[in-house]
């Protein structure tokens, strides 16, 4: 049979799977201090008073006339937790409540800037001196044995909560010149000289009236510049920050604007080129490939520097231009061998197999000028996206950005990054990005945007080797810069191939057909939207970005072994690992199905989680006897999470966890990682579990893996968990899911026993494709 008769089946979730209520049936214990015994606890809680002592009685008194009332202006103030207290659970919620104060921005994981008056400081102070009274000799003299479980005694419960927060904050202090100026460096100075002005970006605390008030005082600071209101420009990122550009006099406009209390970042503004240019140039003129008249191909929007008006190679490849550039300010090598890499990659790199080798339209989108004339600033790249996105957005789905800018993703969300997201969002679109190329080894963590959170980001491996080559063949190539992402999100997301320095290039071709060489994550990107567009393009339902790239990422693999990627710091170089063709996903064989799932958490209808019982499994990889079950089943779920820009590193605002349980005699025990509610987390480093478990990421994979087999029954339940940041924050949260159960010795039949049990309790629809690719080859 072929593979085509073993295709994919969309599962309907079913009523009776969502679910309302709390999935948890665990009690949490009472949460452990950092520090445990009296003396130490004193010693903390007096460091705590020096430090917020020195804040009112020296710090803030440096701030001049333009800050009149001191005791209700709302001074930005970082509290910094220990290490292993950065969960939710350990935050100062009670003391903030008491002090009249609110969290305004997370920068690093586990630095969480307040925004706090002298008066809510000197409350603060006040509070820890009551603290100081109440302090047990020891911990756990509070607690008491009820029912067999460890409580708090109800009298003491408050100071408890009080007393466990304190000593979770590690330290206090203002947030500074230095904090708001980190990212200025002799070569963003020069930008901003250049530019004549600079970025600021001011914290939202959470109050219109607030935030007036700030940037009132703040107008008020530069008067004495001579700047007036009408010269200070409000740019357009996104709504839930303030980022404005100022102008440039002096270093003292710098300095004093860095100083203000209520600035959180002075930046300069990023620019966007295409990358370099190491060509190999081969005599070899490849024949013209044309697209066949009334034949549905692939689409993809190359958002790049365009293709040249005289490529008679491309030409008849680009569905729409939509040009941003004027032609003499343009140089379109880059964008020549991004479209060059979709059409003819296949055929002027023999090796290079399973990618799409039968075509693709363009949508040719230049906003990337000559780098030696010009670069595109981010406000006016931003500017040109939207109106592309306005007008294109509706027929273009998957949006090639093999850009190059040299803003290191700095593990928080900038303005410009959350403007991509949302303008994915928006426009329901997927946005693929290269990760950007790397000169050093201590510069390769991911340039903006590649730390999209929406977006795929795509870096590159060894399409050949040689023996003076970098690296082996399918090796990870170290220009390709590496993760993490926000949050310590997995970025990239997946990789494909590119050139090997510094003799063995990827190819494409030029203008006139010639086959030429280079290197760099932009040529490997082209290849991944090629894919993602033939998943819009086969696919017989209704595509979206989640599903696209959940299926993507289900289908990727390790470069190297061929088995998935389980390893952080492998997920950090190659993220989940080289994707397949559509076909590959969603055609199996009798040994092995996939499934595929959408739904949503949604707690307005009723859905606070989803429970699937009677998930199938097939009986031949059930050993009654020995109470059993082996064999492979592979989680991949996408979901869309809500995001907030003015959270820096909790930018993500909702975690979903999936996780299948197996029945052993009354309970049930997960056989996949990545849970949530069924293990201790209490005294788990939340920084472990956003790395190993990809806590708040919004892709997920876990997986059952047990060949010789484990303790088990054939009785599974799917179960979606979810977690929020902050309860007020609670929307719909759509979600797709991929799972395949494959039997890897090859004897069990699990796809017609699959498909049997399927059949008895669930509604289903083969995915077949709409048709089968044709290879473009050479007459």
């Amino acid at each position: 049979m072929n593979r085509e008769d073993f295709s994919a089946k969309y599962v309907n979730i079913r009523a009776n799977d969502k679910m309302r209520g709390n999935p948890s049936k665990i009690v949490p214990s009472p949460k452990v201090w950092f520090y445990e015994e009296k003396q130490q606890i004193k010693k903390h809680f007096k460091l705590l008073i020096v430090q917020l002592q020195n804040i009112l009685d020296q710090q803030l008194e440096e701030y001049d006339e333009h800050i009149k009332d001191k005791s209700e202006y709302p001074f930005p103030i970082i509290l910094e937790l220990a290490d292993d207290k950065i969960a939710k659970s350990h935050r100062p919620a009670v003391i903030l409540n008491r002090i009249n104060s609110d969290i305004i921005a997370i920068q690093e994981i586990g630095e969480i800037i307040i925004g706090a008056s002298k008066s809510s400081l000197e409350d603060f102070i006040q509070l820890i001196y009551d603290a100081l009274e109440e302090v047990p000799r020891n911990r756990r003299d509070w607690l008491v044995i009820k029912d067999d479980k460890e409580g708090v005694t109800k009298s003491k419960a408050k100071w408890y909560e009080i007393i466990h927060q304190l000593t979770c904050i590690k330290s206090i202090q203002l947030y500074t010149h230095e904090s708001v100026t980190e990212g200025i460096t002799e070569t963003s100075l020069e930008y901003i000289k250049k530019d004549k002005e600079f970025k600021v970006r001011f914290f939202n605390y959470g109050n219109a009236d607030v935030n007036e008030m700030v940037f009132g005082a703040f107008l008020k600071n530069l008067k004495r510049f001579g700047i007036k209101r009408n010269r200070i420009k409000k740019l357009n990122f996104i709504n839930s920050i303030d980022v404005y550009a100022i102008p440039y006099v002096n270093n003292e406009i710098l300095k004093a604007t860095s100083s203000f209390p209520g600035v959180e970042s002075v930046s300069s503004f990023v620019y966007f080129e295409s990358g370099s240019q190491e060509t190999f140039v081969e005599d070899e003129v490849i024949e013209a490939l044309q697209p066949t008249e009334g034949q549905n191909y692939p689409v993809v929007a190359v958002v790049d520097s365009g293709i040249s008006p005289n490529n008679y190679h491309l030409r008849s490849w680009i569905a729409d231009e939509d040009p941003y550039v004027i032609p003499s300010n343009q140089d379109n090598y880059h964008g020549n061998f991004v479209v060059g890499m979709m059409n003819y990659g296949h055929l002027v790199n023999p090796m290079l197999t399973n990618i799409v080798d039968t075509g693709v339209k363009v949508l040719d989108v230049t906003v990337l000028p000559d780098p030696e004339k010009e670069k595109v600033r981010e406000d006016d790249l931003l500017a040109s996206l939207e109106q592309a996105l306005e007008d294109h957005s509706s027929q273009y789905k998957v949006w090639n950005l093999s850009l190059s800018s040299n803003r290191m993703c700095s593990g928080i969300v900038s303005e410009f990054t959350a403007a991509i997201d949302e303008l994915q969002k928006k426009h329901n679109v997927l946005f693929v990005i290269a990760t950007g190329n790397a000169s050093n080894e201590e510069e390769r963590r991911v340039t903006l945007p590649g730390d999209s959170v929406r977006g795929v980001t795509v870096g590159a491996i060894a399409l050949e080797s040689s023996s003076h080559a970098a690296v082996e063949q399918n090796m990870i190539v170290p220009y390709s810069r590496k993760g993490p992402g926000i949050g310590l999100s997995i970025k990239p997301d997946v990789v494909h191939y590119s050139g090997n320095p510094l003799e063995n290039p990827i190819y494409s071709i030029n203008e006139q057909g010639k086959k030429i060489g280079d290197f760099g994550t932009s040529f490997s990107t082209p290849i991944v939207s090629a894919l993602l567009a033939e998943y819009y393009s086969l696919y017989p339902g209704q595509m979206n970005p989640m599903m696209a790239k959940a299926l993507l990422v289900h289908s990727a693999s390790h470069p190297q072994s061929n088995k998935r990627v389980n390893e952080i710091s492998e997920h950090y170089e190659c993220g989940y690992g080289i994707p397949k063709r559509i076909s590959e996903v969603l055609h199996g064989d009798e040994h092995e199905i996939t499934l595929i799932l959408e739904g949503e958490i949604d707690s307005s209808q009723g859905t606070n989680w989803i429970k699937i019982e009677e998930f199938p499994f097939p009986d031949s990889l059930v050993n009654d006897e020995f109470g059993k079950i082996r064999g492979n089943i592979l989680v991949t779920m996408v979901y869309d999470t809500p995001l907030s820009a003015r959270f820096g590193s909790e930018y993500c605002r909702c975690n979903l966890d999936v996780r299948i349980r197996t029945k052993v005699g009354s309970s049930y025990d997960k056989i996949t990682k990545g849970s949530k509610t069924d293990i201790d987390f209490v005294e788990k480093w939340e920084r472990d579990r956003m790395t190993n478990e990809h806590k708040w990421s919004n892709v997920k994979q876990v997986e059952f893996k047990s060949p010789a087999g484990r303790k088990g029954t054939g009785e599974l339940i799917l179960e979606v968990l979810p977690n929020w940041r902050n309860l007020d924050e609670k929307v719909k949260i759509p979600f797709v899911i991929a799972v395949t159960i494959k039997d890897p010795k090859k004897e069990a039949p699990v796809y017609n026993e699959v498909t049997r049990q399927l059949n008895a309790t669930f509604a289903t629809t083969d995915v077949r494709l709409k048709n089968a690719p044709v290879r473009l080859n050479i007459r």
